[in-house]
């Protein structure tokens, strides 16, 4: 054979095989993609959740009595005559007391711990209770005595003059810690 015809049938057979080498390429590579795009899987989980509540409820009742069930209130301040305490006519030195019953509403998801802090906007009058920072579980209730004073050393121009003491209780949720309330 003539040197041409073999660099001739040699190219031919480069080519020949340079195409089988790309077909043999294309024909892994759809076969691959192929295989990947039909292995799928997926698999999700769901909760639904709910707060809880803190309901804080107050009573007043005169010293000694209970209260009933239509005397505990929710979210407001309780009047001066609801504590059954002295109102109007105060004098240097006289004094009153009245029982605060506060409770956690049955129903309410998780323990709290109260404080309370008290305010009186005119400075005539001195208040002592009983308050301590107590724990207090759902339908739970604590009683605190408290009595009220007009400072007995008021001056002349306490005559006349209008207070307001003001007992705020602070419920404040406790954790849970990791149970199921």
């Amino acid at each position: 054979m003539a040197p041409e015809t073999t660099a001739a049938s040699q190219k031919t057979t480069q080519r020949r095989k340079k195409a089988a080498v790309l077909a043999l390429a294309g024909v892994v590579g759809i076969g691959a993609a192929a295989t990947m795009a039909n292995w799928t899987d997926e698999a999700a989980v769901g909760a639904d959740f709910e707060a809880g509540q803190l309901d804080l409820e107050i009573a007043t009742t005169s010293v000694g009595e209970t209260p009933g069930e239509k005397d505990w209130k929710t979210g407001s301040e309780v009047d001066v005559a609801d504590l059954g305490l002295k109102a109007t006519k105060w004098g240097p030195g006289d004094s009153d007391e009245s029982q605060i019953h506060v409770r956690l509403k049955e129903g309410t998801t998780h323990n709290a711990h109260l404080t309370s802090t008290l305010t009186d906007n005119a400075d005539y009058w001195t208040v002592n209770d009983d308050v301590e920072d107590v724990e207090l579980a759902p339908g739970q209730s604590e009683t605190f005595t408290v009595t009220v004073q007009m400072d007995p050393d008021a001056p002349n121009t306490a005559q006349g003059a209008n207070g307001r003491v003001v007992w705020d209780f602070i419920a404040q949720q406790q954790s849970d810690n990791g149970g199921n309330n």
